[in-house]
């Protein structure tokens, strides 16, 4: 879903770049109130957090967001971008491709995510000529800050809502009422006493181990699916404002939600498999993922998970972009479909060698895909150093 180039009038594209960098910059003032584990010591993610540690944990419900580090920026936005690359197919002589937002905010939460997201879109933009230059606001908006906060609002919640333990009106709801303070806490019947929850004796603990794990790779699919429909759905309103051609916008609306709705489906299974597997190998690591992680386990699980994100990243580029599909994708389906794909405009850099993934000069789109990688994961990697020298040098919130 790149906006070329011309899609949209001068004032809607000059107004989604105002917001867009309304939202990145807060975002990365928001990084400032995410936590970096070793300096709470063993304060673990299902703490109640104090009041004046609230700022470094973002949430509740046990989803504590924690500061991860350039390395694990620089290896999901690898990922996102390589992923990027590999187009599926959705329906006949139309294809989609990982949008990413919810996957950014599953992995690193949703300030990070932004960031991760407005890097990919940046380098895509600037180096490989998809994404128009005038359009990088648009773009910016619907899949960086969109996304990610749908993706994020949505998995979040459900996981809070899934993996909660019963409260008291939720008992007394049920027919059962939770026991006097001066009760046997036994409330099995076969005679076992139940796990209770951390902070109320009286009532029993959230979802087993396993099954918090399991909600979380199934919120983060829905949040994908999410992600890339609200997106859709958003691109229609903008074009109905400001599109550069006169249509119909119930065609436009009807078109665009229909088919990336199908993008979506493999939007939200990518996302789920991928936070399935990353939430294997380092339990607790990932933003969405409400296990607790050990304190003086994080820095290998750290490491863990971003050399697995890594790994990933090189597969997706390297292995399976060049299997993409050809067809166009979801939006420039919509556009011939509806009438205003001659609304676009060449790319300004569409002569450069990269430009359009290197198919104009004959580049393996291996080689490219590896170039993108490594572009990726330098400006990622810059820009985590950058926003960690500024946390040590800002003043502590009070």
């Amino acid at each position: 879903m790149h906006v070329p180039d011309h899609f949209l009038n001068d004032p809607t594209s000059i107004a989604t770049a105002v917001v867009a960098s309304a939202g990145v910059v807060t975002a990365a003032l928001a990084t400032r109130r995410t936590a970096p584990w070793p300096r709470f010591g063993s304060l673990a993610r299902t703490d109640p957090a104090p009041r004046s540690r609230a700022s470094a944990l973002i949430g509740a419900g046990g989803l504590g967001v924690v500061r991860p580090g350039p390395v694990a920026l620089a290896a999901t936005t690898a990922l996102v971008f390589g992923l990027q690359m590999v187009n599926y197919p959705v329906a006949a002589g139309t294809s989609g491709h990982l949008l990413g937002g919810a996957l950014a905010a599953a992995l690193l939460g949703p300030a990070w995510g932004v960031l991760s997201l407005t890097a990919v879109l940046t380098v895509q933009a600037v180096l490989f000529a998809d994404g128009g230059l005038t359009a990088l606001g648009t773009n910016v908006l619907l899949m960086a800050l969109l996304g990610t906060a749908i993706g994020w609002l949505i998995q979040s919640g459900l996981v809070r809502r899934l993996t909660r333990p019963p409260n008291r009106a939720d008992l007394a709801h049920n027919g059962t009422h939770p026991l006097p303070h001066d009760a046997a806490p036994n409330l099995s019947r076969t005679g076992a006493t139940p796990r209770r929850h951390a902070t109320n004796p009286l009532l029993p603990d959230a979802a087993p181990t396993h099954s918090r794990w399991g909600f979380a790779v199934g919120a983060a699919g829905v949040g994908g699916f999410a992600s890339v429909v609200v997106a859709a759905a958003a691109f229609a309103v903008l074009f109905g404002i400001g599109g550069n051609a006169e249509v119909g916008f119930g065609a436009l609306a009807g078109h665009m939600i229909g088919v990336h709705c199908l993008v979506g489906l493999g939007e939200g299974l990518i996302t789920a498999l991928v936070v399935a597997v990353v939430a294997a190998v380092a339990p607790g690591w990932c933003a969405i993922d409400p296990r607790e992680a050990p304190v003086g386990e994080y820095r290998t699980l750290q490491w863990r998970a971003s050399g697995l994100v890594g790994g990933l990243a090189v597969v997706s580029a390297a292995v399976l972009a060049p299997f993409a599909s050809a067809a166009p994708d979801g939006l420039e389906a919509t556009a011939e479909a509806v009438g205003f794909a001659g609304a676009a405009r060449d790319h300004a850099l569409a002569g450069f060698p990269l430009a359009d993934y290197g198919e104009a000069t004959g580049m393996s789109v291996q080689v490219v895909g590896l170039i993108g990688l490594a572009v990726c994961v330098g400006v990622a990697l810059a820009l985590g150093k950058v926003l960690q020298l500024r946390r040590h040098l800002a003043p502590s919130p009070a």
